[in-house]
């Protein structure tokens, strides 16, 4: 019975230990973190999150980075069962995180109120506790930006972007990505159009697994042949997106049908399609994200009213920028 009750304590101070101590010390947590995102920037999507996958339940970082990279897909896709993934990993990363917080009693509790309390008084590991479950919080309240309408104005803003990155030819070839997207943006923005279409281009033949990012590349195609006045072109993206994206069916037909209106006389108009039609099913295509109604469809319902008549008379449509 003694070798038993002996037993029985070590197994117990075994799993105590086990729930404790993380499986892998900081250093090299840190380090397994940065290879997952170095896969993930290189579009080894699926193969980042196995990766990290493994040791979310014991490494504060793990788990936050996995979190990381489901919430950025929630908010690419705007599919509410991707939504609801991000929004339950990141809670369970907040557990982890608590695990290795510093413990505080009652007493420990009324003298930070009073005093405040100083980092000395933590560990290098509580310390990175500490930051790993604020920016947990911080995650998971940008989600309800998408789950919950009262926060509608605020998701209006959108996430902005501090920093965009610009690297050198060969490094953007060997963004990812995520790189040769903001690549193109920055080339677009200084106006040279035609380099901007080449890095968007490469952007989509980078990767193959998360068609969110073909559609932003889409988008962004369909401004730079708008900017170069190729219709065709500006409708064959406008026509994809339309096709393959869920974000704003009634943009995306308005657009359509802006392009269309742009075509020569003589012209032949893809699939047949008419443009007095498309503007026409423009209301009936709006939809709310975040209990919101988007600026955009707004904007091209109330442009698209002047075809809801008998005979309407066809005028060139100013475009959404």
């Amino acid at each position: 019975m003694k070798q038993e009750a002996d037993s029985t304590v070590l197994n117990i101070v075994a799993v105590l230990s086990h729930y404790r101590q993380p499986v892998s010390d900081l250093k090299s947590s840190l380090t397994e973190c940065m290879n997952a995102l170095d896969m993930f920037l290189n579009n080894d999507f699926q193969e980042a999150l196995t990766y990290l996958q493994v040791k979310s339940k014991d490494s504060m970082y793990h788990v936050l980075t996995y979190a990381t990279i489901l919430e950025m897909q929630a908010m690419m896709t705007f599919d509410p069962q991707d939504i609801v993934n991000a929004g339950n990993t990141m809670k369970e990363a907040q557990a982890v995180c608590q695990r290795f917080r510093k413990k505080s009693t009652v007493a420990d509790s009324f003298n930070n109120l009073v005093h405040g309390q100083s980092l000395d008084q933590f560990t290098e590991e509580e310390i990175h506790a500490e930051v790993c479950y604020a920016e947990c919080l911080l995650l998971r309240a940008a989600l309800t930006f998408l789950q919950d309408g009262k926060h509608g104005q605020l998701h209006q803003r959108g996430i902005k972007v501090r920093n965009s990155y610009q690297t050198e030819l060969d490094t953007l070839q060997r963004n990812g990505a995520i790189f040769l997207f903001f690549a193109g943006r920055i080339e677009e923005i200084k106006g040279n159009i035609d380099l901007a279409i080449q890095r968007l281009e490469e952007c989509c033949e980078a990767q193959q697994n998360w068609k969110q990012f073909h559609h932003m590349c889409y988008w962004q195609l369909m401004w730079c042949f708008t900017y170069k006045q190729q219709w065709k072109m500006a409708y064959f993206y406008a026509d994809l997106l339309s096709k393959e994206s869920s974000w704003s069916k009634a943009t995306y037909v308005y657009m359509k049908a802006a392009y269309l209106s742009m075509f020569k006389e003589d012209d032949t108009k893809p699939f047949g399609e008419d443009e007095v039609k498309l503007f026409r099913q423009v209301p009936s295509l709006k939809v709310k994200i975040a209990g919101k109604s988007l600026p955009t469809e707004k904007f091209a319902i109330r442009k698209s009213r002047r075809y809801q008549v008998q005979n309407p008379v066809p005028l060139p449509v100013p475009p959404l920028r």
